[in-house]
């Protein structure tokens, strides 16, 4: 049987959405024992708020930043099993 308790669903179509999300991914996780995050598509948002090639240093830091808190929050899963 599967628990859907577990289960979140969010459509970030915003940069700002997705660090609000995933901010609170933490807080989520501890309640419910959260064990997989699917992302899809996390470059449509980063592509929207910046488009042209002045900003790909900003970009691509903000990217980092985000794949980071992924990142941590995969580690913080494995070491609470």
């Amino acid at each position: 049987s599967v628990d859907l308790e577990r289960i979140l669903y969010a459509r970030c179509r915003t940069v700002e959405q997705m660090y609000d999300l995933i901010a609170g991914l933490d807080e989520y996780h501890a309640e419910s024992k959260l064990c997989l995050v699917i992302v899809d598509s996390i470059w449509a948002p980063f592509r929207d708020a910046y488009p042209d090639l002045h900003s790909l240093p900003e970009r691509q830091a903000n990217l980092g930043k985000v794949l980071h808190w992924l990142q941590r929050l995969a580690a913080f899963s494995r070491s609470a099993q």
